[in-house]
């Protein structure tokens, strides 16, 4: 079985508060580009994972889903699995939750498992925030709580987007600890009306660049003024918008037009 696993980027990220857990309360809206890892899942005799770009041991989100997958089940499931990575690593457009996601949902069709997808979506939430998110048949969704809430819908967006990769990553886990040594959170009511919005006109194929806001800017654009370079010179051409891909590394540049969405890829150095 050959199955695509979508790239996402964020249409709105804003950092409401640090909970109790701590992890931390957002509030965005989750799209699926037509940007693709691809993943050969086959029937074997035992586990066997493949990657020759990212990890294969337990730092792997496949590795993890198969292990959160069989400890639901309570039996090994013999498969082999190998990954045909195109979405960069550590570039805030999802890759890792995507193949976990995407995986989850295979081996459950490939085995019959008839697991339902409100317990795929609590394993998936046992192994990353975003992973909930690729288990959805819909390509967007509002996402709150850890982003594991969904409110989940479908809008086509027209045009292209150009991602800027650049050649370094920007750690997560540091950028939160920036918004909260700064305590920088967004008022959850705002988020919220601005969740909203972007909704309804991504429902009428359309983005309103002024509400697009992301959180994460203002300390990754600070430590890594490169980064808002780019965003400047990609405006000045003609973008409707530029933001950045979670907490990045990578930008994206939403340019409207009136075929289906294509995607590239751009290094930056």
């Amino acid at each position: 079985m050959k199955v695509l696993s979508p790239a996402k980027i964020n249409i709105g990220l804003w950092i409401t508060g640090r909970r109790d857990d701590g992890y931390h309360n957002i509030a965005t809206v989750f799209h699926k580009i037509p940007l693709y890892d691809e993943l050969i899942i086959e029937k074997s005799t035992d586990f066997s994972l493949k990657c020759l770009s990212c990890p294969n041991g337990k730092k792997n989100t496949i590795y993890r889903a198969y292990r959160s997958l069989t400890d639901f089940v309570g039996r090994e499931i013999p498969v082999s699995v190998k990954v045909k990575k195109k979405i960069p690593l550590q570039g805030g457009l999802g890759g890792g939750s995507s193949n976990a996601g995407v995986f989850l949902n295979a081996l459950n069709e490939m085995y019959a498992l008839h697991i339902s997808k409100s317990d795929l979506i609590k394993i998936g939430a046992g192994i990353g925030a975003d992973v909930p998110f690729f288990l959805l048949t819909e390509n967007s969704a509002l996402g709150k709580g850890r982003g594991d809430i969904l409110l989940p819908f479908n809008a086509e967006l027209n045009g292209k987007m150009v991602i800027y990769r650049p050649g370094f990553g920007v750690p997560t886990a540091w950028a939160y600890s920036m918004i909260d040594a700064l305590e920088r959170y967004t008022d959850e009511h705002f988020a919220e009306d601005r969740l909203s919005s972007i909704k309804n006109n991504m429902e009428a194929g359309v983005i309103n660049a002024s509400i697009v806001e992301n959180d994460f800017e203002f300390i990754v654009f600070e430590r890594y003024p490169e980064l808002k370079s780019i965003v400047e010179a990609e405006i000045k051409k003609g973008a409707d918008f530029c933001r950045l891909c979670g907490s990045g590394s990578s930008v994206f540049c939403y340019y409207r037009g009136n075929r289906p969405l294509s995607v590239s890829l751009k290094e930056y150095d």
